[in-house]
């Protein structure tokens, strides 16, 4: 969606944010021990790698946060407390479990100095091995030996997950990370819950008094996907990490998530159930060991195993070895073997029926793997046409969609095979549900294949937009969400059916085109659309075409047209209960009524979208991403600017979530989170995040991409705010030249770059070479843009650049910026700063 936000820590919290400590450089020193580099940051602290030279050993050095947001609390105490839980670590000893050499504190933390391990995370560890799941469990049983032990001594892991346990070189399993650990709450099963005296929240009766433990009640700590439901209650034992070394060994071998869902909620709400998926399609994992996970991941602690070392011994009970002793009755059961043959081999047949999904892809894209010489014709021809453009970023371009094709087509061909076996073999579906996620699954085909035919005859403007686009094929997710495939009205007849297939293939082809940057080619192709999807009078098809006009106006800032498109969009969605599509309209009437300065309706749409959201269970969509973006961006723009901070960073987590740390929309969401601070006066914070984002951008798009010029123009604004205008004059500079390349010599954005430069000259003492670009960028922006904030920056700059050189001109520009500014709302630190410097010079 459009240029937008993410968002920061929560300033409305109780307390304010703990200061982050000062890293420590190489070569500083924590007690005896000599920082040789930086290795990581969690939640908890940060390690380093260090060098302790009495015993001449590498070891890693954990410094753990000393935070005191809760009420009450003494920070001495807190530094004490973990001090006597790092102690307590120590005392552990188990070849499984990462070694602890000593503990002690430095200035106001607490570290720990333990084993260098060499070696990969289990998740890393699968990816590159690709083992056997009897070699996954044989792992997972030894790891699980050192946490008995490490339960034998009084300790709980609190945070077991795949990501805490490491593969040696040697193969060999170290369980690490024990800095969540504390003693053992003991409870009993029968007690029922009870409210704390001070309303925090329910803990359990009969338990240990808060001073006589490591960590104080009701310290919700650990990673929600793998704590049971006891731990959110503060209260845990021996049986809480039995649950997450299931749920993990599980995901593990089964390669997914046992409780998976489309929301947090939705995953909460299933692991408190116990609701745990159906083993997918096609596994080896055996049944016995099915259940024995089933069983370590029941909600009750007392209806799971009574210890790890019990669930170890099940873990190591393999019935296989029993078959051989039952060979001698094979002839008995050879009329039962042949019936069963034959069932089996209808059973095959049914499974190679549904393995189609590669087959059907053709002529959209191949699937990864399956091509000989590693290139398949269509790829070719993406690639030939990208580079053909001539585009110094279309190689980047390649290797960006080819990623996201790739992806997208294995995760097609997936869903396809599920949906098939679900109804053809396992028979847990119906027909009717088949024919829905197969009609589902074939319009999404068809936007990929629309989308590959743009791509095949790119042009430049649809290389710029390449990653953009394929990042805005319609997620697949919603080809497995049975509600929302029941909730669509279907079409009153056959005929109609056919013509409303016809024109959804017809809309994923303007989709690409719009996706690909071409707006108003896309608005051409979309109305008489429109007028046929109206005539149909079929309104859930008529609801999508008005979705993607109101969004592709939007994008071409013809905000009235758009608003009153995405009205009726609206409008029709919810009289046809195409619910799917809130979400993404409401994030549209956000930024449409939000850049015209219309705060108040796009908060009630804020609001709005929060209900969609809650409803349509999106909450962990890239829509959804895109929405706390847009808010983000109009809280700058009002002036709002804790709040955009928080939206803009929530945003921001959701992409990394979703799309991966070093995606270009990332990047987008730490350059709004940049803009945020930058307003804020937090000017350091502000240039990390900037710089983030133009590191991230350059990778993805290539250095000489327009989007790495709009990073350029932020960073160098961060940059001028720091009084560094040298630097700043430089960073405007080069986005100035990547603008005037990609757009000519007249563009909206080539006015930032000319108008940047200006304000840096300036601030340089230049002035004489400010004006140029100053006046350059003052017609293009009476001209093109018209935005009264933008008109008065850029005449304000040529009011103090004439001034300095003694033009009769300077003081009625700088009263015209006067004016302007004065149609801005919250912009009263702007007006009182042009109306002081036209007193003074008057």
């Amino acid at each position: 969606m459009s240029a937008g936000a993410g968002s920061v820590s929560n300033d409305r919290q109780q307390a304010p944010p703990e200061p982050a400590a000062p890293a420590i450089v190489r070569g500083g020193l924590v007690g005896r021990y000599i920082v040789l580099g930086l290795l990581g940051k969690g939640g908890m602290g940060v390690v380093y790698s260090a060098y302790d030279p009495e015993l001449d050993r590498k070891v890693a050095l954990k410094l753990l946060r000393v935070t005191t947001r809760r009420r009450g609390e003494d920070f001495d105490a807190k530094r004490m407390r973990l001090l006597r839980e790092a102690k307590a670590i120590a005392r552990l000893s188990h070849p499984s479990v990462v070694v602890v050499y000593d503990v002690g504190t430095y200035e106001d933390q607490v570290f720990i100095a333990m084993e260098l391990v060499d070696g990969l995370t289990i998740p890393r560890w699968i990816e590159a091995k690709k083992p056997k799941w009897r070699e996954v469990l044989r792992v997972f049983v030894d790891a699980g030996e050192g946490i008995a032990a490490a339960h034998a001594a009084d300790l709980i892991h609190r945070d077991l997950k795949p990501e805490n346990f490491m593969v040696t070189s040697e193969g060999k399993v170290r369980v690490m990370d024990f800095g969540l650990a504390r003693t053992i709450d003991r409870f009993n099963d029968d007690i029922p819950l009870e409210q704390t005296a001070d309303g925090d929240g329910p803990t359990l009766p009969g338990v240990r008094p808060p001073e006589e433990r490591l960590t104080h009640e009701g310290n919700v700590v650990g990673t929600p996907a793998y704590m049971p439901p006891e731990q959110y209650l503060g209260v845990t034992d021996e049986r809480s990490d039995q649950f997450s070394f299931c749920v993990s060994l599980y995901e593990m071998i089964y390669g997914q998530h046992p409780f998976e869902a489309r929301t947090p909620f939705g995953l909460t709400g299933n692991i408190q159930a116990g609701r745990v998926h159906d083993a997918p399609a096609r596994t080896k994992v055996p049944l016995w060991l099915r259940k024995i996970l089933l069983r370590g991941m029941r909600p009750r602690p007392e209806d799971r195993y009574a210890s790890m070392s019990e669930l170890l011994a099940a873990l190591r009970k393999d019935p296989s070895v029993m078959r051989k002793y039952w060979l001698i009755a094979g002839t008995v059961f050879a009329a039962a073997g042949a019936l069963a043959f034959g069932l089996q081999r209808a059973t095959d047949a049914k499974r190679a029926f549904c393995a189609a999904g590669p087959e059907k892809l053709s002529g959209a894209w191949e699937l990864p793997g399956r091509v000989v010489g590693g290139e398949g014709p269509r790829h070719a021809a993406v690639r030939q046409a990208f580079l053909a453009t001539g585009k110094p970023y279309a190689p980047d371009a390649v290797r960006g969609v080819t990623k996201l094709l790739d992806d997208y087509a294995t995760k097609w061909v997936g869903l396809y095979r599920d949906s098939c076996e679900a109804t053809q073999v396992r028979g847990e579906q119906s027909a009717e549900l088949l024919d829905l996620r197969t009609s589902c699954l074939n319009d999404r085909l068809g936007g990929l294949r629309a989308l590959t035919d743009v791509f095949s005859t790119a042009t430049g403007e649809v290389v710029e937009h390449a990653i953009d686009a394929a990042h805005a094929l319609t997620p697949l997710d919603g080809c497995s969400d049975v509600k929302q495939l029941r909730s669509l009205i279907p079409p009153p007849d056959s005929a109609v059916k056919a013509r409303v297939e016809q024109i959804r293939r017809e809309l994923a082809q303007i989709k690409a085109v719009h996706d690909a940057g071409k707006y108003t080619a896309a608005v051409d192709r979309l109305k008489p659309v429109l007028r046929e999807a109206q005539t149909l009078g079929y309104r859930p098809l008529e609801a999508e075409v008005l979705t993607r006009l109101g969004t592709i106006e939007s994008e071409l800032a013809r905000f009235s047209e758009a608003e009153t498109t995405l009205q009726q969009a609206l409008n029709t969605s919810v009289g046809s209960h195409h619910d799917d599509l809130l979400p993404e309209i409401s994030a549209w009437l956000i930024w449409v009524t939000g850049y015209q300065r219309r705060f108040a309706e796009a908060d009630h749409w804020r609001q709005f979208a929060d209900s969609t959201i809650e409803r349509s269970g999106a909450s962990q969509s890239i829509t959804y991403a895109w929405l706390l973006n847009n808010v983000g961006v109009v809280y700058i723009l009002e002036g709002r600017l804790p709040e955009a901070l928080e939206y803009c960073q929530k945003g921001k987590d959701l992409k990394e979530q979703l799309l991966g740390p070093n995606d270009p929309d990332v990047a987008i969401s730490l350059g709004n989170i940049s803009l945020a601070l930058n307003n804020m006066g937090r000017l350091n914070e502000a240039l990390e995040r900037s710089t983030a984002s133009l590191h991230i951008l350059e990778r993805a798009v290539g250095a000489s991409h327009p989007k790495v010029a709009m990073e350029l123009s932020n960073n160098a604004e961060v940059l001028l705010s720091l009084g560094r205008a040298g630097e700043a004059l430089a960073e405007y500079r080069r986005a100035l030249n990547i603008w005037q390349q990609e757009f000519g010599q007249e563009e909206t954005q080539v006015a930032y770059g000319l108008t940047g430069s200006g304000r840096a000259l300036i601030a340089l003492g230049r002035e004489d070479e400010a004006i140029e670009p100053l006046r350059r960028a003052l017609s293009i922006r009476e001209r093109l843009d018209r935005d009264p904030s933008r008109l008065s920056e850029t005449e304000f700059a040529l009011a103090m650049a004439l001034q300095k050189r003694q033009s009769p001109n300077a003081l009625s520009m700088a009263r015209r910026a006067l004016d302007h500014q004065k149609l801005v709302r919250n912009q009263s630190t702007n007006i009182t700063k042009i109306a002081t410097w036209i007193s003074e010079h008057s």
